[in-house]
């Protein structure tokens, strides 16, 4: 039976396989987001790149105002945010309301990034601390080769909007489950980590 601090890495590397897996969805379903929006694919195309600017303008303020929480309070509020945005896209109405809602994922972006190492290094004894690391990264890379190749086909399958509220669910659940299993971690430390991926 695995032990508590295992569950919470494996939980961790779920949040960080969602966040990459919600981050690229547009990418294997422009035709099908196109369609249904009424919009070019280059427009789809062009989620990604306010994605991009709106982690690179909005993360370093939320980071600063965020860190005198405790480092389980910013995990869950991001990856709960995660399943907002997730949720709201797959009921948007229109291409300005897909974007506000890739806006709300990409505004907690960052700050997920760059608090998910450390929380997952202080799980684990200073020997393991490497591993502990590399447990939830590996959620990352399964994300590029299983993530994104799922949720296209699931999105091609069902509809685009099926794909995103399995993302939204899914997120929600990893975000109630990281409540649970996470311990307290309280710190002014948060703001002072690295916030690259």
């Amino acid at each position: 039976m695995p032990g508590l601090n295992t569950i919470r890495l494996v939980t961790l590397a779920a949040a960080a396989f969602v966040y990459v897996t919600a981050e690229t969805l547009p990418i294997g379903l422009l035709p099908e987001i196109s369609t249904d929006m009424g919009v070019s694919e280059s427009s789809v195309g062009l989620l990604l790149t306010f994605y991009a600017y709106g982690v690179a303008v909005m993360t370093l303020p939320l980071i600063a105002y965020v860190r005198r929480w405790p480092r389980r309070r910013v995990v869950v509020v991001t990856v709960a945010a995660l399943a907002i945005s997730q949720l709201i896209s797959a009921v948007a109405v229109g291409y300005p309301m897909l974007v506000v809602a890739r806006m709300i994922c990409a505004a907690t972006h960052g700050v997920f990034w760059a608090v998910v190492a450390p929380v997952a290094a202080s799980l684990a004894t200073p020997g393991n601390r490497g591993k502990a690391i590399a447990t939830v990264y590996a959620g990352t890379s399964l994300a590029l080769v299983a993530g994104n190749p799922l949720s296209a086909a699931l999105g091609q399958w069902l509809g685009w909007r099926t794909a995103a509220t399995t993302i939204g669910v899914v997120s929600a659940l990893i975000a109630l489950t990281l409540y649970f299993v996470l311990p307290v971690m309280k710190g002014p430390e948060t703001a002072r980590v690295s916030i690259a991926r």
